[in-house]
């Protein structure tokens, strides 16, 4: 009898591993607040596994390399910003926004913290430093037409890291960055921001996966929220596996990331992954402009695509 029920606790173990979907997921370590740390709490937990998964969750730099990993069939999910889910439609990748974590906290054009310059008319004729294709190359555009749409020069650099070390060196004047790396560029009092503007997160998923796996989407979005709620209910030791790795102080990256409603949740069901209309309205905004500055070469089709 007691050989009996072994045998069928392993048949029924056995059953519960082949039934677990492959997913290979990825997020931003150099990217925005909260979406990082969410990345980190689904790589060092068995959120995903609990949630039907047998998910490769990994790390990568930014969402450019996000965007160039899904479109090389290396990642089914991304998390990333809205202004890449628009430049993955742009090149016609078969991809859907399917929710969003909220707010990205703020990009912000910085420049060095001296007197050189105090005012955005300052930087007529000048260098603004971004990363081409992403919401960074967005608001270093919308900057440059605000101030000095002929003169200035947006300059493509590959990293946060490059964005700020230029502008020390004088390379370039100015350069967008976004938190929690602006926060702590804010903190270390060598830089200022002159104006920022605050971005979204969206997830996003290939339409190829959703065909194969139909219910996949709300699957993910639950692994999702408790990832977040995690994260809200274990700051300081999340926080702490994200400053060893970026080499940002915990209390900058909290300080940051008080900025997102979801950081301080007190129950999982205040957790709203939806995408509102507002956002599926800037998500439209975002395409209008980036395809009136050639940054994709005609307006994305969206419709249909924002889930």
């Amino acid at each position: 009898m007691k050989k009996n029920a072994i045998t069928l606790l392993l048949i029924f173990t056995t059953s519960i591993a082949q039934a677990a979907t492959q997913l290979n997921l990825s997020y931003p370590l150099l990217g925005t607040i909260l979406v990082a740390q969410v990345g980190l709490v689904l790589e060092k937990t068995d959120i995903m596994k609990k949630h039907g998964f047998d998910a490769k969750v990994s790390a990568l730099g930014t969402g450019k390399e996000l965007k160039v990993a899904m479109m090389g069939n290396k990642a089914d999910v991304i998390l990333t910003s809205e202004s890449n889910f628009v430049v993955l439609r742009g090149s016609q990748f078969e991809a859907y926004a399917f929710s969003t974590m909220g707010s990205a906290g703020r990009l912000a054009l910085v420049v060095k913290n001296d007197d050189k310059f105090t005012k955005l008319e300052d930087l007529k004729g000048k260098k603004i430093g971004a990363i081409f294709g992403t919401t960074v190359h967005k608001d270093a555009l919308e900057w440059k037409n605000k101030i000095d749409e002929k003169g200035i020069e947006v300059v493509n650099l590959n990293s946060v890291a490059a964005i700020l070390s230029s502008i020390e060196a004088g390379t370039i004047e100015a350069g967008i960055v976004w938190d929690p790396f602006l926060e702590n560029a804010l903190t270390s009092k060598k830089f200022k921001m002159l104006g920022f503007n605050e971005f979204d997160l969206v997830n996003i998923i290939t339409s190829d996966y959703v065909k194969q796996n139909p219910n996949s989407e709300k699957a993910i979005n639950e692994a999702l929220k408790e990832a977040i709620f995690y994260l809200s209910t274990h700051k300081k030791e999340v926080n702490k596996w994200y400053s060893e790795l970026v080499k940002i102080d915990e209390d900058v990256i909290d300080r940051a990331t008080n900025i997102n409603k979801n950081y301080s949740v007190k129950k999982m069901s205040q957790i709203n992954l939806k995408i509102s209309k507002e956002l599926k309205n800037k998500i439209y905004s975002v395409n209008d402009f980036f395809a009136q500055q050639k940054v994709i070469e005609s307006k994305a089709k969206l419709d249909g695509y924002i889930h």
